[in-house]
């Protein structure tokens, strides 16, 4: 978290977040397509406009909360986001109950406790994106958003909360990749019924 200094404002940060992490001046916000990579897995979807728009309040929320942007440091976001809700935000729910689901593959602890953290504090989804927003100071959002929280205490509600999200996204994550699988399996049925 400390890359990104508590006097910088958020559209300075957002710049220099772009530079460390490869993403290009405007983030890849117009891309076509969007590229994940975890290990030798490859994959590409359509970056829409819907998800464009998201991503833009995401990356902000990678610069406040310190989740790298690793497929780890995916999985947290996605946790903590869901945590402190998506507000009326289809697109966010789904891709940020996706790499929820997908974490509690790879990182069940980190979203355990990304997921917590995001119980107590808030998000960026309520803002309008504009110029007002982006002047903001790093440091005044970390505040205004309860990121600067240094210990926080798991109740038996926040526990619960947990467990209802997790299964949720695990159920979205199963789900997408049947889709996915879907077409493949027809395939193979057809292939064997003709052979």
């Amino acid at each position: 978290m400390a890359i990104y200094g508590s006097e910088m404002t958020l559209l300075e940060a957002r710049t220099k977040y772009f530079a460390l992490n490869g993403f290009g001046v405007d983030g890849g916000y117009n891309d076509t397509w969007v590229r994940v990579e975890y290990g030798w897995m490859r994959f590409y979807f359509p970056n829409t406009r819907a998800r464009a728009s998201v991503v833009r309040y995401h990356d902000l929320h990678h610069i406040l909360t310190g989740y790298s942007t690793t497929m780890p440091g995916e999985t947290e976001i996605s946790a903590w986001d869901i945590a402190t809700g998506c507000t009326a935000n289809y697109a966010a729910w789904i891709l940020n109950l996706l790499g929820f689901g997908f974490g509690l593959l790879i990182n069940r602890r980190g979203v355990y406790r990304s997921f917590m953290r995001g119980r107590y504090s808030l998000n960026l989804y309520v803002y309008p994106f504009d110029d007002r927003l982006l002047s903001s100071k790093v440091g005044e959002m970390r505040c205004l958003l309860g990121l600067d929280k240094q210990s926080i205490r798991a109740e038996e509600a926040d526990k619960r909360a947990f467990m209802l999200w997790a299964g949720i996204s695990f159920a979205c994550l199963l789900a997408t990749y049947a889709l996915l699988l879907a077409p493949l399996v027809l395939l193979i049925v057809v292939f064997r019924l003709m052979g």
